[in-house]
């Protein structure tokens, strides 16, 4: 193995004859090749050695070198490491017409590929990645582009992209260049393993979110500040899933009933166009609940069988009726933001008479409540919020 990580080398020597002096680029028998931290790095002139069959990670994280070339077939090949590499290049390159060069095509072995914060692959299409063993693909903070190997751009990760990875779990791509056509609907549909699926592309790609129909392992959805339309997804398919941020979108339409998910700790929505909510049932783990910034009208629903509820934050929206009960029995409730809420004085009053009756079962102060801009509470729902204050809650309302 060769590792020179960290110095200040600065190019190849290509004087090197490859028998009594060689460089990187003839050494047959590496396995481990390190060439990362050396910043100034550079070589217009950088390859896997074709006799090469042994070579298993490659590393060119923060160097200025390109991809290395040599690398297709390279069946021995697990990891590559790019991350902050300035000048690596494109993942697929068009070369004469219609011929489509993916760098790491057909390496069977390759289990993760970290192009994080790599600046080189700016406005890189997707290839069709041709990994079975694929695990980890990591192109965050990059200005990778999308669309098909061979141009076409009707969707930014399309069906056949990971058709041929069912054991990549990690799929991370955050660009401020992908495209703003839609994802297939059925881009994930033969990776069973995904577990951790993180998107973000700065309002810009937009259409129905992918299915997750056909992903039973998945855990986190990350898919914060796009443009995507449609309802939120169902999770049905999805028993372990314990983190969904969906914030910064176009969603529109009812949130989900989301049942029977032991798993979900994490569930944000805020900031999109949705105009209902359905009620929750059997999530016993549900922590954090956010969805303020939207167009929900009608009812404050039932979330009694969300008895670990930490913060539930629903303001700027258009309630106006609270489900009699909904908050009673929140005995871990810290938080709770309804603040700008047209709500009645009916559900005004039934409100903090359950927040009365929840701090009467488990008695505790550190309790904030926000009711600002949901009018003014009458002489019952005032005397709630006077017994509440004298026990250690923080109530905000419009008139103090």
């Amino acid at each position: 193995s060769i590792d020179i990580r960290n110095n200040d080398f600065r190019s190849i020597d290509l004087t090197a004859n490859g028998t009594t002096r060689c460089n990187v680029n003839q050494l047959k028998n590496v396995t481990e090749l390190s060439l990362g931290g050396n910043y100034y790095l550079n070589s217009g002139t950088f390859s896997i050695a074709a006799g090469n069959n042994v070579i298993r990670s490659i590393s060119v994280n923060s160097t200025n070198l390109p991809f290395p070339t040599g690398t297709e077939g390279k069946q021995t090949l697990e990891t590559f490491q790019g991350s902050y590499a300035r000048n690596l290049g494109k993942l697929v390159d068009l070369e004469g017409g219609n011929s489509i060069s993916y760098r790491f095509d057909n390496c069977g072995s390759l289990k993760n590929l970290y192009l994080y914060a790599a600046n080189g692959i700016s406005q890189s299409r997707f290839p069709v990645f041709t990994n079975p063993s694929l695990d980890y693909l990591d192109v965050r903070y990059t200005n990778i582009k999308g669309g098909s190997p061979n141009g076409n751009e009707r969707n930014v990760i399309p069906r056949a992209t990971f058709q041929s990875t069912p054991n990549l779990r990690y799929i991370l791509i955050d660009s401020g260049s992908l495209l703003t056509s839609p994802i297939h609907p059925d881009a994930f549909v033969d990776v069973s393993a995904l577990y951790y699926f993180w998107y973000r592309s700065y309002g810009r790609t937009g259409g129905p979110l992918p299915s997750f129909s056909a992903n039973p392992n998945l855990r986190y959805i990350w898919a914060h500040h796009n443009a995507f339309t449609g309802s939120p997804p169902n999770l049905s398919s999805n028993p372990s899933i314990y983190y969904v941020r969906l914030s910064n979108n176009n969603l529109n339409g009812a949130i989900p009933a989301y049942k029977n998910k032991a798993s979900l700790h994490y569930l944000y929505l805020q900031d999109n166009q949705l105009t209902s909510i359905s009620k929750f049932e059997n999530l016993p783990n549900l922590r954090y609940f956010y969805a303020h910034n939207n167009s929900i009208s009608g009812e404050i629903p039932d979330f009694s069988e969300c008895p670990r509820l930490y913060y539930l934050i629903l303001f700027n929206n258009n309630f106006t009726n609270y489900k009699s009960g909904s908050f009673k029995e929140l005995y871990n409730i810290r938080y709770i933001d309804l603040s700008n809420n047209d709500l009645s004085s009916q559900a005004y009053t039934q409100l903090l008479d359950d927040l009365y009756e929840n701090w009467k079962s488990v008695n505790r102060g550190g309790v904030t409540i926000n009711l600002r801009g949901c009018g003014n509470p009458n002489k019952e729902a005032q005397d709630f919020i006077t017994i509440l204050r004298s026990k250690g809650w923080n109530i905000t309302i419009t008139s103090n």
